[in-house]
C-alpha cells in the first residue's frame, strides 16, 4: 500500500499502541512494521486469532507470555562453537519456564478457544533442560556445588586461604610497627602486606607493588609464597572445570535448537495474537466481516485515536452501485474525520485487528489506499497548497484502479473558486472511470450538484445545529450539506442586509433572512416550603445605599456591538476599562473603542447556548494552543513566548 498514506491516516500511531500491548521487545518491533494484508484467508485467520484471545483473557486475564529477554541474539550463537555464559543459560532456563507455563495454560483453555490453544502443542518446556540448568547455575554464576570435581576444588582453595590469611594476619599482630595498615591486601592478584619503607628488610619476600608516593612497599612473604602457587594451581582447576560445566550446558541447549526455535516462533505469534485482543478490549472493538464484493456498511464507527468520545459514523458505500460519496457541511463539522475514519478502519481491519465499530457492519478489501488530506504546502520545494494537492493527485491517479479507497480532502481547494470547482468535478470523473472507491469532502455547491446528478455518486453531509452553533460531527447519507457561513455571521451578529447581500452575490438570488431569535427569559422559581419547617421573621429591612454604576458596564464579553465611526459591527472581548474604553474584536483584530461610541446590538445571551466556549471566537488558535501549554505542569527550561498570536517554545 501507499506509505504516504500510513501516516496520513496515522495508521502508525494505531501501530505504537498495538506494540505498548506487547510483552516482547522483538515483538514490539516487528508489529510497527505490519502492513494492511489482501490476502481475504489470512485476515480471517487473524481476526478469528485476535478473538480467540480475546475470549481467553476475559476468562483468566493472567497470560504467562515471555519478555524472551537476549533469547534472540543466543540461538544466534548456537552451533557456531561458541559457549554460553551462566546469565546467558539463564536467560535459557527463564524463557523454558515461560514456555512450560504458557503450555499448561493453552492446556486449560482448549474449552474457551480451542484453535488457538493448539499452539500449546507445539510448545515444549525441555524440562530437562531447564533443570540441568538450574541445579548448575545460580545469581549468574555456576553453583560450586554444581559437580564433585568443583565443589572438591572449592574445598581446597577455601582451606589453603584460610592458612595465608592467618600466616599473614598473625606477622601483622606480632610487628605491627613494620607495617602501613593492620590489614592484608591484594596487589597485582597476590596477597601482600603494606610494609613501610623504612622496615622493607625486616620482612623477607618478594615486593609485588610500591604507593605512589613510594613511603609503602606492598611484599609477598617467602613464608606464603609456595602456598599462593598452590592457590594459582587451584584457581585454574576452578576455571577449567567451571568451563566445563557451561560447555556442557551449552551443548544440552543446541541439541534441543530446533525445540528451541519452534518455542521461540510460537511465544512471539502469541505475544502478537494477546497484543491484537489487549487492543480490542481497549478499544471496545469487535471483529470486522471483510468481504471481496459486498457494500461497505460501517455500523457506529469510532475514529481508534477519538476514544468513546467520539460521535459515531455510520457509513454505506457499494450498494446499488454507488461507488464515491461526496461529504459537504461546514469547517470543524467533522468532514476530514468522517474520511480518515473509513480509511483508517479498513486497513485496521485488513491487519487482522478489531475495530471499533458495531458487529454488523462490514468492509470491502482493499488492495490500496490513496490519500490526498491536509494542505501539503511545502517551503523547501516552494510548493503553494494548490500545488501540491495537484502534485499528489497526480500521482494518485496513476496507482488509482478496481480494487483502491480513494480518499480526496477539500478537492480543487486553494485557488480560483470557478476553476477548482471544474478541476474538482473533473477529477471526481476521472478517479471514477478507474473502477475505484472513492471518498471526498467539498464545499463547491457546483460539485453537490454533480454528485446528485452523476452514476455512481451520492452526497453526504455533516449535520450541524445552527441554533448553537455547533456541529453535530453525525454524517448523513444521500444529503448535500451547506457550510453555513452566512447562518453562523448572522447568529455572530453580522448585520442581516450584509448577510442578505452576501447570498446574493454567492447564489445569484435573493433572499430573506430571520433575525436570529432571543432567548426566553427564564422564569421566576418560588421557592418550595417544606412541611415542620421552622419559619423565621424577616431581619429588619436596611436603608437601600445607591450603587455606583460604572459608564460603559452594560457591555458583557461575547455581546455583539456596531461601532458607529466605522459602520460595522463586532463582539465585545474584553469589558470596559477605567478609562472607558471597550475592546472589540473585528475580524483578527482587537481595537480599544470609548463605549460612548458603541451602540448595543445582541447580547451575549441570545447568540450563544449557556455553556457555549467564548475563547473558540475571541481567541485564535494559537493563543489557546498557548494556553494551553501553560496550563501544563512546568518544565524546566521551557518558556512559552506569545508572538504576534502565534504560541512558540
Amino acid at each position: 500500500m501507499n506509505k504516504k498514506t500510513f501516516t496520513l491516516l496515522e495508521y502508525d500511531r494505531i501501530l505504537d499502541m498495538l506494540s505498548e500491548h506487547c510483552v516482547s521487545e522483538t515483538i514490539k518491533e516487528k508489529v510497527r512494521g505490519l502492513k494492511p494484508m489482501t490476502d481475504l484467508v489470512k485476515i480471517k485467520n487473524y481476526q478469528n486469532e485476535t478473538t480467540a484471545a480475546k475470549a481467553m483473557i476475559e476468562a483468566s486475564s493472567s497470560v504467562p507470555l515471555s519478555t524472551m529477554q537476549g533469547i534472540y541474539e543466543i540461538m544466534n550463537l548456537l552451533g557456531k562453537g561458541a559457549m554460553l555464559t551462566a546469565h546467558q543459560l539463564e536467560c535459557i532456563s527463564t524463557f523454558l519456564n515461560s514456555c512450560k507455563r504458557m503450555h499448561d495454560y493453552l492446556s486449560s483453555m482448549r474449552s474457551v478457544a480451542e484453535d488457538l490453544a493448539a499452539y500449546g502443542g507445539s510448545i515444549d518446556g525441555l524440562r530437562h533442560v531447564q533443570d540441568e540448568i538450574t541445579r548448575c547455575i545460580k545469581d549468574g554464576r555456576v553453583f560450586e556445588r554444581a559437580t564433585p570435581e568443583l565443589m572438591a576444588i572449592t574445598k581446597k582453595r577455601e582451606a589453603l586461604e584460610s592458612r595465608v590469611k592467618a600466616k599473614m594476619e598473625s606477622l601483622l599482630r606480632g610487628h605491627g610497627e613494620w607495617f602501613a595498615d593492620s590489614y592484608v591486601t591484594l596487589r597485582k592478584g597476590r596477597k601482600v602486606l603494606p610494609v613501610k619503607r623504612e622496615h622493607k628488610a625486616k620482612v623477607k619476600g618478594s615486593v609485588v607493588d610500591v604507593s605512589g608516593s613510594g613511603g609503602t612497599v606492598y611484599i609477598e612473604p617467602d613464608m606464603v609464597r609456595n602456598a599462593q602457587s598452590q592457590l594459582d594451581e587451584l584457581t585454574i582447576a576452578y576455571e577449567n572445570e567451571v568451563r566445563r560445566i557451561l560447555y556442557t550446558l551449552t551443548a544440552m541447549v543446541e541439541d534441543e535448537s530446533i525445540q528451541l526455535k519452534v518455542n521461540f516462533d510460537a511465544m512471539g505469534i502469541l505475544d502478537a495474537i494477546f497484543a491484537r485482543a489487549k487492543l480490542s478490549l481497549q478499544m471496545n472493538a469487535n471483529p470486522a466481516t471483510v468481504t471481496l464484493d459486498q457494500p461497505i456498511v460501517i455500523v457506529e464507527g469510532r475514529h481508534p485515536l477519538l476514544g468513546e468520545d467520539a460521535v459515531p459514523l455510520n457509513f454505506t458505500m457499494g450498494d446499488d452501485g454507488i461507488r464515491a460519496v461526496v461529504i459537504t457541511g461546514p469547517n470543524t463539522g467533522g468532514k476530514t474525520v468522517a474520511l480518515k475514519t473509513v480509511g483508517l478502519l479498513t486497513m485496521m481491519a485488513q491487519t487482522g485487528l478489531h475495530v471499533p465499530m458495531k458487529e454488523q457492519s462490514s468492509l470491502r478489501l482493499m488492495h490500496d489506499i490513496l490519500c490526498d488530506i491536509g494542505d501539503g504546502q511545502s517551503i523547501t520545494q516552494s510548493l503553494s497548497t494548490f500545488s501540491a494537492h495537484i502534485t499528489t493527485i497526480i500521482d494518485l491517479l496513476k496507482d488509482a484502479g478496481e480494487g483502491a479507497l480513494v480518499l480526496l480532502d477539500e478537492l480543487g481547494g486553494g485557488t480560483d473558486p470557478a476553476e477548482g470547482m471544474g478541476i474538482a468535478v473533473s477529477l471526481l470523473e476521472a478517479f471514477y472511470h478507474t473502477g475505484c472507491f472513492m471518498v471526498a469532502t467539498t464545499h463547491y455547491p457546483e460539485v453537490k450538484t454533480f454528485a446528485k446528478k452523476a452514476e455512481g455518486f451520492i452526497n453526504a453531509r455533516m449535520a450541524f445545529d445552527l441554533e448553537t452553533l455547533r456541529p453535530l460531527y453525525r454524517l448523513d447519507i444521500g444529503e448535500a450539506g451547506e457550510s453555513c457561513a452566512l447562518q453562523i455571521s448572522l447568529r455572530l451578529g453580522l448585520p442581516k442586509n450584509i448577510v442578505e447581500r452576501a447570498h446574493e452575490v454567492s447564489y445569484g438570488d435573493k433572499k430573506l433572512y430571520d433575525t436570529p431569535t432571543m432567548k426566553k427569559p427564564k422564569p421566576n422559581i418560588v421557592p418550595k416550603i417544606e412541611k415542620n419547617v421552622e419559619l423565621k421573621a424577616p431581619a429588619p429591612a436596611q436603608p437601600k445605599r445607591k450603587k455606583k454604576v460604572k459608564a460603559g458596564s452594560q457591555y458583557q464579553v461575547g455581546d455583539s456591538v456596531y461601532i458607529s465611526f466605522m459602520k460595522r459591527s463586532g463582539i465585545v472581548s474584553a469589558e470596559v476599562n477605567e478609562r472607558g474604553e471597550v475592546e472589540v474584536l473585528i475580524k483578527d483584530k482587537k481595537i480599544r473603542v470609548n463605549h460612548k461610541r458603541l451602540k448595543p446590538y445582541l447580547k451575549n445571551e441570545d447568540i450563544y447556548p449557556e455553556d457555549y466556549d467564548l475563547d473558540v471566537v475571541l481567541k485564535s488558535a494559537e493563543q489557546r494552543k498557548a494556553e494551553k501549554i501553560m496550563s501544563k505542569r512546568h518544565q524546566e527550561g521551557v518558556e512559552v513566548v506569545l508572538v504576534e498570536g502565534k504560541a512558540s517554545k
